[in-house]
Formats: C-alpha cells, structure tokens, sequence
C-alpha cells in the first residue's frame, strides 16, 4: 500500500517549522546578489543623470558665443517690428502699403445647388493666380459638365485646383448666397483672372475682370448684382527706408537693410496734409541682456550638478534592515551615497572647478582674467558660482570687449568657455568626433557587471530551489518514517497493556 504524507503530519507540525526556517536560510544566500544588482542599477541610474546635467552646461555654454556676444536688439516701433542689425545706427522708416492677398465674391438670390449657365454640356473654368511682369503666371483649365455649374460644385472644382486659392459659400439669406475666392498669395504674385470657355451665360456671371466694369458699377440694380466683384485688390507692400521706397511681394521684408527683417504690421499715419506718412526712428543696438541671461542660465546649470554631485558623493543616515528568521530590527547607520568616494566623479569635479579657479588673460593686456572679475564668485566650499549682479552689469557697460575675450578667448588664448566645453566633451559623448565618453565607458562596464550579476542570480536561485526540493523530499521520508514508528510503538503499548492485565 501507497503511504500518503503531507509534510508535518508525523513530526506534529516540527518539520514544516524547520523546512520554513532552512528556506529563510537558503535564501539569505540572494540578499548580497540583490543588494550588488541594486548598486549597480543605482550607479547607472546616477551616471545618467550626471551625463544630462553635463549635457545642459554644455548646451549652455554654447549659447555664449561670438554671436550672442554680436546681437543687436531694436528699438520698438509702432508700425513695424525688425530683428537682426549689424552695427549701431538709426534709420528714418514707414509703412506706405502693406501687401494683401486678392479676393473676389459674387452673390446670387439663388440656392447654392442650383443649377447656373446655359444648356451645354460641357463648358471650361479657366482660373490663372500670378503677376505676368513677375512671371509667376499660373494657370489652371477646370472640365465643368452641366451638373457641375452650381455653386457648390464650381467652389469644390476650385479648391480641387493646384493653385493656391481656397473657396467658400456663405449663406446671406434663405435663397441668396456669396462664393468668396481669396488668393492664398499675398500681393500682385497672387493676382486672379477668370472666365468660361463653352458657356457665356456663365462667362458673364464668373469673369473677372469684367469687359464693362465702369457700367456695371453703376447699374447695381441690374445684371451687376450677378457679377463677380474685387473685395480687396492684389497690392504689393511699399517701405520706406531712409527717403527709398522698395516695392516688395510680402510684408516681411529681408533686403531693405543687411541683416535686418521688417515685419509690417500696418500702414503709417499720414500727416496734417495727409500728403505724406510719418516717419518712425528705429535703432539698433547690442543686446548686451542676451549675453546677460545666457551667463546666468549657464551659472544655474553649473550649480545644478554641483548639489546633484554633492549627493551622490555625501554620506547619510538610513534605516538598516536585517531580517533572520523571522527577526527584524531596524537601527540608524551612517552609510555612504551610491558614488562615494567614486574616483571617476571626483576627478570630473575637480577638474570643473579648476576650469572656473583659473586666469584665462594676461592682466597686462586686459582687466578681466577671471570669473571673479567678470562678476561670478566662486564658494569656496562648495564650488559653486555666486552671481555679483552689480559688478556682472557695469562690466556688460564698461569692459564689453574684454568679457568677451574671456569668456570665447583671442587668439592663441583658449577662453573660459572653450575650455569647460572641452572638458565636458571627454566625458559625455562626442558626437563631432563619433567618440564615447568616459562616462559612456563607465556604464557599458556597468551594464556588463549587471548582467553577470543577473546570470550570478538565477544560477543561485535555481541551486536554492534544487535544494529546497531535496529538503521536502527528505522530510516527507521523515514524516513517513515517524507515522510508522508512532503507530508500531501504538501497538507494542497495546500487546504490552493486555499482558500487565
């Protein structure tokens, strides 16, 4: 017969305590495995976000440059708005004309699908967009059947066309609707003419411009109230710079002055004699704030990575956690941060502070050598950079230029900005160069390490388990064994009580 056991039955429950226990044992042999698993994945984890704020000093210091250190601001004008500039100067300007997209409507006291020309059926739309003197013509030639002569379908066939117009169909009443045409191109570039071949009832009622516009103009009441109208002419924009007009397809103009942009916002006022436009003064000068908030972003970044650094490196107060069957206690410890005392990060730090200590000019030849004479001083404990908001702006008024050797350098001298950024190219990617970082090496060993720790971890809990097996079937023979011996001992007390008997 097959003996059943379930383990604990024969030893009253002792040996599933002790097979608890040695389970508690055996995988205690996990804790360090997991505990070297979590270090490496906290030291990937820190590596990265050391890597992200390198990457945004870097990206910083690259907004200091010879051409924020060249950036010209303008005054602003009422008219117009301009950006760029080459020099310091002042220039007379006004907006003459601004250029506008053409747009014609027509209104019927029809229904939108009703049916317009005559009875043929076939007939051509011929639509052409563009300036011939400027030769930009553009023409498109639409297949109209009877059925298509609606305004609803005339207003699709022309949205269907490659040029660019768009149309629509606004409702004036129950049975009176307007096709608005507009040109998607502003000034004469985008000019509109149409007419129909095949079907002059329609020609009469599409055609722009009209054979007779003078007459109809004057006969509203007439055959004009079914005729295709100009709601706003196809004009070039007109600005005058200095006593010069220039006469330009667009109101963002590029080639006025050098290096400057014009957006035209509207059309000067004219003066008393309404003869002549007023004038706008607009000026150009460095934009000195650039530079200003770009030093100051760089300076947050900088002290960003120290305090990110700084905790990383520190020592710190944690709760302890050990558990041994069963038994937990829990004790405040000093312990050290995930990259204390980590070489590869100290020497990155020092060597970043040694980039914002050191003189980068000859005092004989500028007075600006150093961050503490531009106006950054350094903490002295920490490293991090203090802004002198005061000395910062009398040098932006009055050392313009040395701050500007200091910080991109003059001729064989590397400047402050060359030499951080340097520095932070060997241990982040370099993309230019297609190189890895130090850092970028420091983590592929990482992620090695992480794997043969993954494999270490899984060859450990498979033996666990194997052994664990083997505990359980040991047992349950235990188990089997003491059943037998409890009911044969059962049996001799018996023979043995009816004996005394």
């Amino acid at each position: 017969m097959t003996n059943i056991s379930m383990l604990g039955i024969g030893s009253k429950g002792a040996t599933s305590e002790l097979m608890q226990r040695l389970i508690e044992i055996e995988n205690l042999k996990l804790k360090p495995l997991q505990n070297e698993k979590e270090i490496i994945k906290n030291k990937i984890s820190a590596w990265g976000k050391i890597c992200y704020s390198l990457q945004n000093i870097l990206q910083k210091s690259s907004t200091i440059n010879s051409r924020s250190f060249s950036s010209f601001q303008s005054s602003k004008n009422e008219c117009f708005s301009t950006s760029g500039g080459q020099s310091e100067s002042s220039h007379e300007v006004s907006v003459v004309q601004l250029a506008k997209n053409h747009t014609l409507s027509l209104f019927l006291k029809q229904k939108k699908n009703t049916i317009l020309g005559n009875s043929e059926n076939i007939r051509y739309l011929n639509i052409v967009q563009g300036n011939k003197q400027n030769q930009t013509n553009k023409k498109v030639r639409i297949k109209l059947n009877r059925n298509n002569t609606t305004l609803e379908n005339i207003s699709k066939a022309i949205n269907k066309s490659n040029l660019n117009i768009h149309s629509e169909i606004k409702k004036i009443n129950f049975n009176e609707n307007c096709l608005l045409i507009s040109s998607d191109i502003l000034g004469t570039n985008g000019q509109l003419a149409i007419n129909v071949d095949g079907d002059d009832k329609l020609d009469q009622i599409l055609r722009f411009p009209n054979k007779n516009v003078e007459n109809l103009e004057k006969n509203q009441n007439e055959t004009t109230y079914t005729q295709m109208r100009e709601n706003q002419k196809a004009q070039c924009s007109i600005l005058e710079v200095d006593g010069i007009k220039y006469y330009r397809e667009s109101n963002i103009i590029t080639d006025a002055l050098k290096n400057v942009t014009f957006n035209l916002i509207k059309t000067s006022k004219k003066d008393e004699s309404k003869k002549f436009f007023e004038k706008e003064t607009v000026r150009f000068f460095k934009d000195k704030n650039f530079v200003l908030k770009n030093i100051k972003e760089f300076v947050t970044c900088f002290n960003t990575f120290i305090d990110q650094t700084s905790e990383f490196r520190k020592l710190k107060l944690e709760n302890s956690h050990n558990s041994y069957l069963n038994k937990q206690s829990k004790d405040h410890m000093t312990q050290s941060s995930i990259l204390f005392g980590n070489s590869l990060l100290t020497n990155l730090i020092s060597k970043l502070r040694q980039c914002t200590r050191i003189n980068y000019c000859d005092y004989k030849q500028t007075n600006i050598t150093s961050l503490i004479d531009v106006g950054i001083a350094i903490d002295q404990k920490s490293g991090k950079l203090i802004l002198n908001q005061e000395k910062l702006n009398s040098n932006t008024e009055k050392n313009w230029l040395n701050m500007q050797d200091f910080f991109l350098g003059k001729k064989n001298q590397i400047g402050f900005i060359s030499n951080i950024s340097q520095l932070i190219q060997e241990y982040i990617n370099n993309t230019k160069l297609n190189k890895s970082g130090i850092i970028e090496s420091e983590l592929q060993d990482l992620k090695l390490k992480n794997k043969a720790v993954i494999k270490n971890i899984n060859r450990t809990e498979t033996m666990i388990r194997n052994r664990i097996n083997l505990y359980q079937l040991q047992f349950q023979k235990l188990d089997v064994f003491l059943t037998k011996t409890d009911a044969i001992s059962k049996q001799i007390d018996i023979i043995l009580s009816s004996h005394k008997t």
